[in-house]
């Protein structure tokens, strides 16, 4: 991303909390109480440092969900991971799979899907929508999906409404940046 309109539009498109977002530390990553703006994305993308967004912003919405599809812990052994062409084999029909139901069976028009690997285990499918949406409706989503494929996926946000426990909900890696 070399231009302001590029950034612009990422900061635009992976949209989360608007008054937290989250680096990762050592073994964890904790909530930063900034908004998450230029500076930091080029942090990102540059490699300085990975950071997440908590998709639940504070009136309980989102304005994307994320499909993660990794190789299981107990077939990493059988994968080089670090081989995307291999990790790609390994998890091509799941991945095509979720894309199938999400552009055929549930209409979701392509232009608001994107497939990114996550330079660990697996994949992420971004969902982007055109506005946002309640964060119970993302998971009921995410439910309908889950209810049309025949193995695991980890969907995002896994929880429709902040709580006092959850105070930021589940987030995730911004994609583009090094894990």
């Amino acid at each position: 991303m070399n231009n302001d309109a590029d950034i612009g539009l990422y900061l635009r498109l992976f949209r989360g909390r608007e008054d937290h977002f989250a680096q990762q530390g050592e073994d964890y990553y904790f909530p930063v109480p900034k908004v998450l703006d230029e500076f930091y994305l080029h942090r990102h993308l540059e490699g300085d440092a990975t950071f997440g967004i908590y998709l639940l912003n504070r009136e309980n919405c989102c304005h994307l969900a994320c499909i993660d599809i990794d190789i299981s812990k107990s077939d990493m052994g059988a994968v080089d991971f670090s081989k995307p062409d291999q990790k790609y084999s390994y998890l091509k029909k799941k991945l095509d799979a979720v894309l199938e139901t999400l552009s055929g069976k549930l209409a979701i028009p392509p232009e608001s899907i994107l497939l990114e690997e996550t330079g660990g285990r697996g994949y992420h499918i971004w969902v982007l929508f055109s506005g946002q949406i309640p964060g119970e409706s993302a998971v009921i989503f995410g439910e309908i999906l889950k209810t049309n494929l025949d193995f695991e996926i980890e969907f995002f946000p896994k929880q429709g409404r902040l709580t006092p426990t959850r105070k930021y909900g589940n987030l995730i890696k911004l994609p583009l940046g090094v894990h």
